[in-house]
């Protein structure tokens, strides 16, 4: 049987608060539980069985003396993270991302494509997905999140390893109880993090057909989807997706070492959250951190600040620039991956992010 979609979340939830509200314990609390309040319920119940949500409701009665919608979310956490799977809500977005303007950009334009005013306007269908690649710390795992953030959306996430089993069909009955919990608690982004782990072509794997038959699972999903579940893809190797799944993207992006106005915006980004002050040189900062990615910037800062910390006195520009000295930057250690990647937005495959 499938999850109950969102009709039939809102008629168990309806029923539950007329069958509760004539109980004196509760009554006072359900009166002030009218059409809206239900609908929250049932749009926070997304991804539960008939089962869950009755006995969710239940507990939420007895503890809270009321249908409290942060208990419900978190049991609906615990229950997804028992299927395997993440279930989140960012606290943060594109204000904590320095650079990659043109992916802001593109994901601002898709925010209303999630409303019932789309389809009026004429849309047919629902975007369908976000295609990132690019070397370890340039942001993928941060922008799925702000993202998340921005379309006031739950972020549903798997590890392509997760989605991986040793018996025979197991990979799977995964994929399809991952594709049939996002599907219940649409609209909703479903990410999955290198997922060239799960759906790339490994030459010379005998995996009796799983690799197939996980493949041909999202790729008849996304075509046939209409329920709003949004895919956002991370990759480090482009090369081994199929192009059929790569054309189901929308947005394919390329997310390269951030230039030197980039790298002035993380620097200022990361130094803020650590209420480090702003009597820095950032020309010089700059300078020092070329060809470094986010990620290098972020774990120098901390390094510095170890040192400082240590020695019971602020941080300053020297102790920033030696460690920025001393860090072999991604542009060196994954640098035939950057170019081979590169390629891509020369050939129209991809936009640079």
């Amino acid at each position: 049987l499938e999850l109950p979609d969102k009709d039939e979340r809102l008629e168990l939830v309806n029923n539950f608060v007329l069958s509760y509200s004539e109980n004196p314990d509760y009554r006072e609390a359900l009166s002030a539980f009218g059409e809206r309040e239900i609908e929250s319920l049932a749009d926070a119940m997304g991804g539960m069985s008939r089962l869950k949500i009755d006995d969710v409701l239940a507990m939420s009665l007895v503890k809270h003396a009321s249908l409290d919608i942060p208990f419900v979310l978190s049991e609906k956490s615990k229950a997804i993270k028992e299927a395997g799977f993440t279930l989140m809500h960012p606290s943060s977005g594109f204000e904590s991302i320095g650079g990659l303007t043109p992916l802001k950009e593109w994901a601002i334009l898709l925010r209303k494509r999630f409303t019932k005013e789309a389809f009026d306007y004429g849309f047919l269908t629902y975007p369908r997905g976000l295609l990132m690649a690019g070397v370890p710390g340039c942001g993928k795992s941060a922008i799925a999140k702000a993202i998340a953030n921005e379309w006031s959306m739950n972020l549903l996430t798997v590890s392509a390893e997760d989605l991986k089993g040793s018996l025979v069909g197991e990979s799977e009955a995964k994929v399809g109880t991952l594709l049939r919990t996002a599907k219940a608690a649409a609209p909703i982004i479903l990410f999955v993090d290198e997922a060239e782990k799960l759906l790339g072509k490994s030459d010379g794997v005998n995996d009796g057909g799983a690799h197939d038959a996980v493949l041909g699972q999202f790729l008849s999903f996304m075509q046939e989807d209409t329920s709003g579940v949004f895919f956002v893809f991370t990759a480090n190797n482009m090369e081994k997706f199929a192009p059929e799944l790569v054309d189901r993207f929308e947005g394919r992006f390329f997310i390269d070492l951030p230039s030197a106005l980039e790298r002035e915006e993380i620097l200022r980004i990361h130094l803020g959250l650590r209420n480090q002050g702003e009597e820095f040189d950032m020309a010089g900062l700059v300078k020092a951190t070329k060809d470094f990615s986010g990620r290098n910037i972020e774990q120098a800062i901390e390094g510095a600040m170890n040192i400082a910390f240590n020695e019971n006195r602020p941080l300053t520009q020297e102790d920033l620039l030696g460690v920025f000295s001393a860090v072999i930057p991604t542009s060196k250690t994954k640098k035939a991956e950057i170019e081979t990647m590169r390629t891509f937005v020369e050939n129209g495959m991809m936009r640079s992010a």
